[in-house]
């Protein structure tokens, strides 16, 4: 069930912005000739009315986190004009033309009369850039315990990025929002609202944007560690089906442990350490507080 207050449509329309990058993905790849470009067309446009009828904050969470593929297409010659490839002059123009048009809409829609209650409604800023840095790094987002080890592989996801340049557009998305939650969490004033009013300045909703690219990239960083602790087993005189077989045991293994050392529940150990609160047993124990209908005004 949904929580019964005013973050349930904002809930539900972050929900729907993976499906709307993998629309948007196969929307620009179609445009090459590989699928129907209708098809997608008329699919993107579905899913800008459903964020219309859910939340505008997750349309603009999805078109920051498409931009960056969108350049990365323009740049790596997988737009073609009428089945040629653009020279890279033209595609240089291109990708300053789309970054110039890209500024101009998203200053045209701050502007606009129906986004004024939304975009110039300010959270004031409580924290300073140190602050803000370390729970950014940390993955905290300053509402939650830090989460050591999920920091550490994306940290390997992010190197994992800059040398498969075709992810590197996910590494580019997560730090924008990273930024805008920085921005969020320390700055008042126009440029603030101007960049993050679309999300009412709050960071809570910055945050959550960063962890929908952030899932991906985690997702990455774990294929890494499965794959160089198989190539260590390989070259070990491991081969054939043995080989086979520590593949398969050694990626249940990694990802058993990721699982159960990343979402371990808070525990109690005896004094004089006392009560630990791990992030996800945090979340948990906000969330039956939340959702507690002896606490709420609904019934």
């Amino acid at each position: 069930l949904l929580p019964t207050d005013q973050l349930s449509a904002n809930l539900l329309g972050f929900s729907l912005v993976p499906a709307g990058m993998l629309i948007a993905i196969s929307f620009i790849n179609s445009l090459s000739g590989k699928t129907q470009r209708t098809k997608w067309a008329s699919l993107l446009l579905a899913y800008f009315v459903s964020c219309l009828f859910s939340h505008p904050s997750s349309l603009f969470t999805m078109i920051v986190l498409f931009f960056p593929y969108f350049l990365y297409c323009l740049g790596s010659k997988r737009i073609t004009f009428k089945g040629c490839p653009i020279s890279r002059k033209h595609r240089a123009i291109a990708i300053c033309v789309s970054i110039v048009a890209f500024a101009l809409c998203w200053i045209g829609c701050y502007h606009l009369p129906i986004m004024a209650s939304t975009v110039n409604f300010n959270w004031p800023a409580w924290a300073t850039p140190s602050e803000a840095i370390e729970y950014t790094i940390t993955l905290s987002f300053a509402d939650n315990p830090a989460q050591w080890l999920a920091m550490v592989v994306m940290c390997i996801g992010i190197i994992f990025t800059l040398f498969r340049r075709e992810y590197l557009w996910m590494t580019i998305g997560f730090s924008v929002f990273c930024i805008l939650f920085i921005i969020g969490l320390t700055l008042d004033g126009e440029f603030k609202q101007v960049l993050t009013g679309f999300w009412y300045t709050s960071t809570r909703r910055l945050a959550a944007s960063a962890c929908i690219i952030a899932i991906p990239i985690c997702s990455l960083g774990a294929y890494t560690v499965v794959r160089l602790i198989f190539l260590y087993c390989a070259r070990n005189s491991l081969q054939g089906r043995k080989a086979k077989v520590a593949s398969r045991f050694i990626s249940i293994l990694t990802l058993s442990l990721f699982l159960a050392i990343n979402f371990l529940p808070s525990f109690t150990l005896s004094n004089p350490t006392g009560r630990i609160t791990t992030a996800f047993g945090y979340l948990t124990e906000k969330l039956t507080t939340q959702n507690d209908i002896s606490h709420s005004a609904l019934d």
